[in-house]
């Protein structure tokens, strides 16, 4: 809209007071309640009076609460329950959701990944970590500690990039949809089934004959729940560790 439109229309709205409303009416307008217009009268567009539903059509106005539409409207949202209420752009409810379904897609898609990379994974090892262990395992004299590193894991979406959310940052780590610990372990000897984890909610316990690791974790996982991939080529063992749902997403 350029600028010699809204004052011909601040003109036209300036100069429309003959025209009034029924009380008794709510939508369109009726020709007996317009004011008569002589032969003599002047054809400017300025001066034609126009009625108020004219002027709110031209301004895209919201239709009045009152209309039969827009009744219409409010009883089909009333009746559809999943109509979104509030100002959020994600509620409790879809995070919910979308963090179920992502952890399915990670699940799912964990093995044709380490097939295409040439990973070899520790099988029964996933079964042996949900099992409930009493006694984590102690280090003995002769075991040393592996090198290794921790990390924070987050699923970007499309709404992250656009907001330019940095995942990066202390104050949002605590956000992070799960905990990665790289392992290097240049000196083993045995298989990789043979490796053995423990998983409590601040901490990691991997044991082998030749290395011993106890990792405080920064962020609280779920207890007994690992996703473990072996690495014979670079001899790194990485395992995936679950946040807390409480953690994650705050539900109300």
């Amino acid at each position: 809209m350029k600028a010699t439109d809204i004052e011909c229309l601040a003109q036209m709205l300036d100069k429309n007071h003959s025209f009034t409303r029924p009380c008794s009416q709510t939508v369109g307008y009726s020709l007996q309640d317009t004011a008569e217009v002589g032969p003599s009268a002047a054809a400017l567009p300025s001066q034609i009076p126009l009625p108020s539903t004219v002027v709110d059509k031209q301004l895209h106005l919201p239709k009045p609460s009152h209309s039969k539409r827009n009744q219409t409207n409010q009883k089909d949202d009333a009746a559809n329950t999943n109509r979104f209420i509030g100002n959020e752009i994600w509620n409790q409810e879809e995070l919910r959701v979308m963090y179920e379904s992502n952890v399915l897609h990670v699940s799912s898609s964990s093995a044709s990944l380490a097939d295409r990379c040439g990973l070899k994974a520790v099988k029964g090892n996933a079964k042996s970590l949900r099992q409930a262990v009493t006694t984590p395992p102690t280090r003995q004299d002769w075991q040393e500690e592996p090198p290794y590193e921790v990390l924070y894991q987050q699923y970007l979406t499309a709404e992250d990039v656009y907001l330019e959310m940095d995942f990066t940052r202390s104050s949002s780590s605590s956000a992070s949809d799960g905990i990665i610990v790289k392992i290097k372990m240049q000196k083993l000897s045995v298989s990789p089934n043979s490796i053995e984890l423990h998983v409590e909610p601040l901490q990691m316990i991997l044991s082998t004959p030749e290395y011993y690791l106890k990792a405080e974790l920064p962020q609280q996982v779920v207890k007994g729940v690992a996703d473990a991939k072996w690495d014979a080529t670079k001899k790194i063992l990485t395992v995936q560790l679950t946040s807390e749902v409480s953690n994650r997403v705050k539900l109300i």
